[in-house]
């Protein structure tokens, strides 16, 4: 097992070295020359945490170091590791990842701290090559915020997350990996809707407004938690239904209640109870007694009393044409305590 491992992390290293071969040789049309680098002599904290190879390049030769893997160290760490691999190598260092967040990457920047991702940037200041986006890698502004942003906002707004909130602050709230909190802060940035900060040294995002004034600068990228709608002879007793759509909105205005009760699970609850449970014997094409929609986002995760809360209801029922609708929507919405 344990040479089939060594086996298995020979060929990552080796594909990564053939990487950022090819990268710099079609962005600059210089041949890197790679050698390999004994880490024997040093200390445990680099050994454990990168692998490493000498490349020359343009007369100059580097060392460069790929984390193992797990999270990306910090800009901070990466700066000292950097520092201490002077000791045991008179040449400069280049930090190699897979990819990087612009947080982190302006972090490094800002620290001079060499790095290259493969198809995507490559700064190495010694050399005078500068931060670069390469190959029309620059992705066009996607119209509306990823789940985890969107979620950000909304519980900004509920009141759920502190000013300025880190990035272990969302970890926490909702499970997402360090990586996917990242993407969210810089998809909110890129929106103009936060900026960065630090706090307690760690990254922090603060929104540029607050209340009512953030929802109506959000609203154009906010997306309906609803991926998708299904009728049902009748609701499974073996799951937590959450009042959602007409059903909801009734609750909490003067509009009358719908024919059909409405319940929102998450897409993955469903798709877990279809597996288990045989929920597709529920399903029918029309005229059920239930229209379930399936959520992106727990619909209970900023309700209350199993409804859903008001501002994932408004973005579920923003497109429904029915003028009532929209009446009750801005009636309830002014309800809401900013």
């Amino acid at each position: 097992m344990l040479l089939f491992m060594k086996g298995v992390m020979d060929k990552m290293t080796n594909s990564r070295q053939c990487r950022i071969k090819n990268f710099i040789n079609d962005v600059l049309g210089i041949s890197l020359v790679i050698t390999p680098f004994s880490a024997e002599r040093l200390p445990f904290v680099l050994k454990d945490q990168y692998d490493f190879f000498v490349a020359v390049l343009n007369n100059y030769q580097f060392l460069f170091l790929f984390n193992k893997g797990g999270q990306m160290p910090t800009p901070a760490a990466i700066r000292k590791h950097c520092d201490m691999l002077k000791d045991y190598f008179e040449y400069d260092v280049v930090y190699a990842a897979d990819e990087m967040t612009s947080y982190d990457r302006k972090r490094l920047l800002e620290q001079r701290v060499a790095f290259v991702v493969p198809q995507r940037q490559l700064y190495i200041p010694v050399l005078g090559i500068a931060f670069k986006e390469i190959f029309g890698t620059r992705q066009e502004k996607k119209a509306v915020l990823g789940t985890c942003a969107q979620l950000i906002v909304l519980s900004f707004l509920h009141h759920k997350l502190p000013f300025p909130m880190r990035l272990s602050d969302v970890t926490k709230l909702f499970g997402y990996s360090k990586m996917s909190a990242c993407r969210a802060f810089d998809e909110l940035e890129a929106f103009g809707l936060a900026a960065s900060t630090l706090a307690q040294r760690e990254r922090a995002l603060k929104f540029m407004k607050h209340g009512r004034k953030l929802w109506t600068a959000a609203l154009p990228f906010l997306a309906s938690p609803v991926k998708k709608e299904i009728e049902l002879t009748s609701f499974p007793p073996e799951l937590e239904k959450c009042r959602a759509g007409l059903t909801a909105l009734t609750e909490s205005t003067m509009l009358a209640a719908p024919r059909q009760r409405v319940a929102a699970i998450t897409l993955s609850t469903w798709n877990n109870f279809c597996k288990t449970s045989g929920g597709n014997t529920y399903v029918v094409s029309h005229g059920g007694e239930v229209k379930l929609q399936l959520w992106r986002y727990s619909p209970s995760l900023f309700g209350e009393n199993d409804s859903t809360d008001k501002l994932s209801l408004f973005l579920s029922l923003r497109s429904d044409h029915d003028e009532r609708v929209k009446m009750a929507l801005e009636d309830m919405l002014k309800e809401f305590v900013w």
